[in-house]
């Protein structure tokens, strides 16, 4: 279906906090920034030419930039129509590798990057997932802003670092490759 950017409404019916007012103008900066990797066209293609609709907000405040997976928006009252999940971006949060501020469009990447990693293998996107993030495989919260909080204390560091250091290895540090920036080998 398509990439898009999550509206001030679509957010607040499904409890997602509220993008910036120029969240298309971030986008289309992160865009830009990007534009030399293929690896980033790759990953836009892939997730445009998807079966899915795949959210991105764009935030200033409130919580770090992650991926929430479809599986866990179904449980979220009026955001199961984000069928491949939603991609979120502080853009006050930036990225930093050997002391230097990575382009923010690399952290949208790193984002998307997981939510192809989630169409890619779903099944094993949501054990690891599930992994890191729920005690006894029961789902803690459904709210948004509860799981955010959940994701920065992982259950299970093995499983988080799983799925993040295979983002990392796939997307994240050909993009930095490509357009000449610091890249990182693992996620720390």
């Amino acid at each position: 279906m398509a990439l898009f950017l999550v509206s001030a409404q679509q957010a607040d019916t499904a409890g997602l906090a509220p993008p910036i007012k120029g969240a298309q103008a971030t986008y289309d900066k992160c865009l830009k920034e990007i534009k030399a990797s293929a690896t980033a066209k790759g990953i836009i293609d892939a997730l445009t030419k998807a079966p899915k609709k795949i959210g991105i907000l764009i935030i200033e405040d409130g919580f770090d930039s992650m991926y929430i997976p479809p599986h866990i928006l179904a449980d979220v009252d009026n955001a199961a129509d984000f069928t491949g999940g939603v991609a979120v971006l502080n853009s006050k949060s930036i990225m930093k590798i050997g002391g230097q501020p990575i382009p923010l469009g690399v952290s949208l990447m790193h984002e998307l990057g997981h939510a192809k990693q989630s169409l890619t293998n779903a099944k094993r996107f949501e054990k690891y997932f599930n992994l890191a993030n729920q005690k006894d495989g029961a789902k803690q919260s459904k709210k948004i802003a509860a799981l955010a909080q959940q994701l920065k204390k992982p259950i299970d560091k093995a499983a988080q670092l799983a799925i993040e250091n295979e983002n990392v290895t796939l997307h994240e540090k050909p993009i930095c490759t490509e357009i000449g920036c610091n890249s990182r080998d693992s996620y720390d």
